[in-house]
């Protein structure tokens, strides 16, 4: 595609991972379609992705969640700036989190983890953090 077949750029937010991504408007639909794809790929490639767990005490209340600022999103849940479920139930401690290189991978997790049973998810928690100890103090 070359440079004259470019209209003009817009910027758009998106809610659900806190990052910018680019939309190219084109000429024709298929190089819009083809830029769409790649920008947003530039975007998100060298970003990192965290599949976290909060509780709201040992063996109570259990959140699974996606984000790729996980510092930020911990600090939301905890000054319950959101009315979000964890508000609602005063879930705020991190008691389990994993790294991903691309979103597909966490997205895959964080499904796999909202689907398992809560005995399985108590196990994930107790493997590496067995006192349910509160890790956003160690981010």
């Amino acid at each position: 595609m070359h440079e004259s077949s470019i209209i003009s750029f817009r910027w758009r937010w998106s809610e659900v991972w806190d990052n910018k991504w680019c939309v190219i408007l084109s000429d024709s639909e298929k190089s819009r379609t083809i830029n769409k794809q790649f920008y947003k790929k530039i975007a998100w490639m060298d970003k990192k992705w965290f599949v976290y767990i909060l509780a709201s005490q040992k063996n109570w209340t259990l959140y699974v969640w996606v984000t790729s600022n996980l510092e930020k999103r911990i600090f939301e849940h905890k000054s319950e700036l959101i009315d979000w479920f964890t508000k609602k139930y005063h879930v705020h401690n991190l008691v389990r989190y994993q790294e991903f290189s691309t979103i597909t991978e966490a997205i895959e997790r964080e499904k796999h983890l909202k689907w398992i049973s809560r005995k399985k998810k108590l196990a994930i928690i107790e493997e590496n953090n067995p006192l349910w100890n509160d890790l956003s103090e160690s981010l």
